[in-house]
C-alpha cells in the first residue's frame, strides 16, 4: 500500500499530514504497521515490490516509466540486527518498508530497516536522558570547578580565551574560541556528560510575559555562525563555560560561570522554533577519556561512540545531506529547502544515535591545546621595569586557592573576592626620566604644542613662567579652554612634576582602586571603571563611588599638586578664582583610557584643573551629540541656544528665537518641541568633530573654565600607543551645602595652607617666604 492510502487512524498517531508522510516516513509509523499485520508489499527476497491492492496497482500504472524502474532498482533493504547498549534485545525484527511515491513531484524516498528492537532502546535511552537533563532533580557537582566567576567582567577580564562582555559567542580572526550557555536557551538544549546542544545566539527579546523568546528568523550568515562553521573545518577546539541559571543538565552548577572544558564543535544545523528558523549547535567533549570532565552525573550512562552511528540521508529535493537529529523521524535540515522541517513543531526527542556519535580527531583530540588557568605573573617581561604597569597586568588573576576568576581591583595587590586570597603584585616604580626618549625628548627650551582645533575656534599662544600656554575660546560659549605645557626646566624643580610622579608610587599602601561606575545594566557582578581613583579633600562621587580622605592623610604629592594647581587656575582666571578643596586621583595603566563625559554635576565650580604626570595622552574636547544633532534621543528639540559649527545652525537659530516668544510649560511650548525636529529635518544620527585635541605630557596643566563648557561639550582621554603609566590628577571647587547629608566628610576641610612661587620654583607654606606675592594675571 502506498503511505498515501493510510487509514485516518494511521495518519492520525503520526500527527503529520499524509503528504509530508509522502516526503518521509516517521519510524514509529512502520512499528504500526508492524503491529497491525499488514501486507507491505515486498516479495520474498525483498528486492521487488508487489502492489498488495488493485489500489496501489492503479497508482504505480500511471507513473512515468522511470518512476518504476527506480521502484524496481531499489534492492534488498538492510536487514542486519545492530546490537544496542543497555539490556540485551530478544524480539529484534527487520522490518522492511516500502519506496513512498509522490505523485505530484515524482519523487521516491526510500527509507532503511526499521529494526523494532534497535527503535525500542532508543526510544528508552532518549526518555532517559530526558529525564536527566530536564528533570526536577539534579545529581550535585561531584567536584568544584577549577576556574569560575562571580561576575561577567570578572571571567573577561581574568580568562583570555573568553573575552565577550556580552552575547554568548567569543571569536577571534573569524573562528569560534569559546561559547557560554546560560538562562536563556531553547527548548530542547541539554547538558550531559559528554555532549551539549545549545541554540544560536541572535533574534531574541524579552517577551510580555517576562521570557525571552525568538522574535525573527536567525540568519545563517551572522558572523557567529560563520565563525561556528570556521571551527567545525578547522577543527579548532571550543571552551564552553555554563551560567549557574543554566538549568537543562543532568547536574546543578553552583557558580555563576563555571568552565566546563575544551569541547568538539561537530554539528550545526536549523530547526523551526515556532514560525521561526533557529541555529544550533553540537559539541562534544575534546577528550574521550574524560579525564578533565568534572561535572559527570551518574544518571548519563551512554558514552560518545557507543550507540550505532547517525542516520545521515540525503533530500530528494535539494540533494542536501542532513543527519537524523530527531528519534521521531528524518527531515530536511536545509533551511533554504522546501522540503525544510515538515515534521512541525512537536520535534519531540533528539535521536541518541545523533547525541552520542563520536566525531574522531585523531591527535588533534589527545591533549588540551593550552592550560585554561592562565597565569599572568609568568609572562615573558615580567622583569621588565614597566611591566607592573603593562595591560597584561591589569588583567585579572584565577584564584591558586579556590578557582574564582577575580579582576584586578587594588593598585599594588590582587585580592581574591572568594577566599580572600592576598597576592602582592610585583609594583617597580617608573623613574621620571625614563619617560622621555627619542620619539619623546625633554623639552629643555619653550616646549613645541601638538595641540589642534576645529575651524571656528578661536586660538591664544603665549608663554609664561616655564609654559607655553594655548587658550582656546570656543564660539557660542561663555568660558574657555587652556593647556599649559610644561618646560624641562618646570619639570624638574623640587617638588615638580618628576618628585611629584616618583613620589606617589612610593605609596605601597596607596588608596587607589577601580570602582564601579554604576552603569554595569545587565551585566553581572557590575562594571568596574578602567582607571583607578582616589579622591581627597571634598567628597566627589564623578562616575564611581569613593572612599574619600582628607589631605591632611593624602601623599605630599597630592598635596603639592593642589597648591600648583591652584597657582595656575588663579593666574588664568583671575580674582573670580575659588581654590580648589578637592583633588581626583585617576591612575591608568596601558591602554586603560576614559570615555567622553562632562564634569558639570551639581554642586561643583566653574573651574576644573587637572595636572598630569606619566607617559603622554590625547585629551578631545567635541559638543554633547544632542547639541550637535538639535533634538535628543526621543526626538525633541533642545530648548538651549545652538553653537555655531553644530548641524543646521543657522535654522536652529532662528527656531529657538521663536521658541523664546512662548510660554515655557504650555501645550503651545511643548508641541512646539515636538515638531520642529521633524519641520526642520534634524539628523538623528551623527557624531559632531573634536573641537580641541590636546596631548597632555608629563608636567602639563589642563583648565577648563566657564559652567557652558560642561553643559555643551564632553570630554575624553585615552593614552599614546606607548604610553604605560599616567596620573591624572584633577582638582575642583565642590560646594559642602551641595553634598547629602550621609556625604558629609567626617573631617575639616580647609583652605590650602601652600603656596607656590613661580620664581623660586618651590612650593612654601603660606607666608614663609618672604616677599612672596601672587603674580597678577598675564591676560
Amino acid at each position: 500500500m502506498l503511505l498515501g492510502d493510510l487509514s485516518p487512524e494511521v495518519t492520525e498517531s503520526t500527527g503529520v499530514s499524509s503528504k509530508r508522510l509522502r516526503r518521509s516516513v516517521r519510524v514509529d509509523s512502520a512499528v504500526n504497521l508492524l503491529a497491525a499485520g499488514e501486507d507491505h508489499g515486498w516479495s520474498s527476497d525483498t528486492s521487488t515490490y508487489v502492489p498488495t491492492s488493485d489500489t496501489e496497482s492503479e497508482a504505480l500504472a500511471v507513473q512515468s516509466p522511470a518512476v518504476i524502474d527506480t521502484v524496481a532498482a531499489l534492492g534488498p533493504v538492510v536487514t542486519d540486527t545492530v546490537t544496542a547498549p543497555g539490556p540485551a534485545v530478544t524480539d529484534t525484527v527487520a522490518v522492511p518498508v516500502p519506496a513512498v511515491a509522490d505523485l505530484n513531484n515524482d519523487i521516491i524516498t526510500v527509507q532503511p530497516a526499521v529494526d523494532v528492537g534497535l527503535i525500542s532502546e532508543l526510544e528508552r535511552i532518549a526518555e532517559a536522558h530526558h529525564a536527566a537533563v530536564k528533570g526536577l532533580f539534579k545529581d550535585q557537582v561531584p567536584l568544584a570547578p577549577r576556574v569560575w566567576a562571580d561576575g561577567r567582567q570578572d571571567l573577561c577580564e581574568t580568562l583570555s580565551y573568553f573575552r565577550a562582555f556580552q552575547g554568548g559567542t567569543y571569536s577571534t580572526n573569524g573562528v569560534v574560541r569559546a561559547y557560554l550557555v546560560d538562562s536563556s536557551g531553547s527548548a530542547r538544549d541539554f547538558i550531559d556528560n559528554t555532549t551539549i546542544i545549545a541554540r544560536a545566539g541572535g533574534g531574541f527579546s524579552l517577551k510580555d510575559d517576562g521570557t525571552v523568546g525568538l522574535s525573527k528568523d536567525q540568519d545563517s550568515g551572522r558572523s557567529a555562525l560563520k565563525a561556528a562553521r570556521n571551527a567545525i573545518k578547522s577543527k579548532t577546539p571550543v571552551v564552553i563555560i555554563v551560567g549557574g541559571l543554566y538549568s537543562d543538565a543532568a547536574v546543578k552548577f553552583p557558580r555563576t560561570y563555571s568552565v566546563l572544558g575544551f569541547f568538539k564543535l561537530t554539528h550545526l544545523w536549523c530547526e523551526r522554533s515556532g514560525t521561526h528558523k533557529l541555529w544550533k549547535y553540537r559539541f562534544e567533549v575534546l577528550r574521550s577519556d574524560m579525564q578533565d570532565a568534572w561535572w559527570l552525573s551518574n544518571r548519563d550512562a551512554q558514552s560518545l561512540g557507543s550507540l550505532p552511528p547517525p542516520v545521515v540521508q540525503a533530500c530528494m529535493v535539494c540533494h542536501v545531506d542532513s543527519p537524523q537529529v530527531n528519534l521521531k523521524m528524518w527531515t530536511c535540515l536545509n533551511p533554504d529547502c522546501k522540503e525544510f522541517w515538515t515534521i512541525g513543531s512537536n520535534a519531540g526527542r533528539y535521536d541518541p544515535r545523533f547525541v552520542k556519535s563520536y566525531t574522531p580527531w585523531g591527535a588533534l583530540e589527545q591533549e588540551n591545546p593550552f592550560s585554561l588557568v592562565p597565569d599572568i605573573t609568568k609572562t615573558s617581561d615580567a622583569a621588565c621595569t614597566t611591566a607592573c604597569h603593562s595591560w597584561e597586568a591589569t588583567r585579572g588573576l584565577v584564584c591558586p586557592k579556590c578557582g574564582r576568576c577575580g579582576a584586578r581591583v587594588h593598585w599594588t595587590k590582587w585580592v581574591c573576592g572568594g577566599c580572600r586570597f592576598v597576592l602582592e603584585l610585583p609594583h617597580e616604580g617608573v623613574r621620571a626620566d625614563d619617560l622621555f626618549n627619542w620619539s619623546n625628548p625633554l623639552p629643555t627650551g619653550v616646549p613645541t604644542s601638538f595641540d589642534t582645533c576645529a575651524s571656528g575656534v578661536q586660538l591664544e599662544v603665549f608663554y609664561v613662567h616655564g609654559y607655553r600656554v594655548n587658550k582656546w575660546t570656543l564660539p557660542g560659549v561663555d568660558g574657555f579652554v587652556a593647556h599649559m605645557i610644561a618646560s624641562g626646566g618646570v619639570v624638574a624643580e623640587a617638588d615638580g612634576a618628576n618628585w611629584m610622579f616618583e613620589d606617589i608610587q612610593k605609596d605601597q599602601d596607596s588608596d587607589l582602586e577601580r570602582r564601579y561606575n554604576g552603569t554595569g545594566g545587565q551585566i553581572k557582578g557590575g562594571i568596574l571603571c578602567n582607571h583607578f581613583t582616589a579622591n581627597y579633600g571634598m567628597p566627589y562621587k564623578f562616575l564611581a563611588a569613593a572612599t574619600t580622605k582628607s589631605f591632611v592623610d593624602a601623599p605630599r604629592a597630592i598635596a603639592v599638586a593642589r597648591t600648583r594647581m591652584n597657582w595656575a587656575a588663579g593666574l588664568l582666571v583671575g580674582d573670580t578664582f575659588q581654590e580648589f578643596n578637592e583633588i581626583l586621583a585617576l591612575a591608568y595603566m596601558e591602554k586603560n583610557k576614559i570615555g567622553y563625559h562632562d564634569d558639570g554635576e551639581t554642586g561643583l565650580g566653574p573651574t576644573i584643573g587637572t595636572i598630569s604626570l606619566g607617559h603622554s595622552a590625547t585629551m578631545s574636547l567635541r559638543l554633547k551629540t544632542k547639541h550637535y544633532l538639535g533634538q535628543t534621543k526621543s526626538k525633541i528639540f533642545v530648548d538651549r541656544p545652538p553653537v555655531p559649527g553644530c548641524a543646521k545652525y543657522e535654522e536652529r537659530l532662528e527656531a529657538f528665537n521663536t521658541l523664546q516668544t512662548l510660554t515655557r510649560g504650555t501645550k503651545e511650548y511643548s508641541n512646539f518641541l515636538k515638531d520642529t525636529p521633524r519641520k526642520l529635518k534634524l539628523p538623528a544620527t551623527g557624531k559632531p568633530e573634536v573641537s580641541i585635541s590636546m596631548r597632555l605630557s608629563h608636567g602639563d596643566i589642563m583648565a577648563m573654565h566657564g559652567r557652558e563648557i560642561q553643559e555643551f561639550f564632553e570630554h575624553a582621554v585615552e593614552p599614546i600607543a606607548e604610553s604605560k603609566i599616567r596620573f591624572a590628577l584633577t582638582g575642583r571647587e565642590i560646594d559642602q551645602t551641595s553634598l547629602t547629608p550621609a556625604d558629609q566628610p567626617a573631617y575639616t576641610v580647609d583652605p590650602d595652607p601652600m603656596e607656590y612661587d613661580p620664581v623660586a620654583g618651590k612650593v612654601f607654606p603660606k607666608g614663609e617666604y618672604p616677599g612672596l606675592e601672587s603674580p597678577a594675571p598675564i591676560f
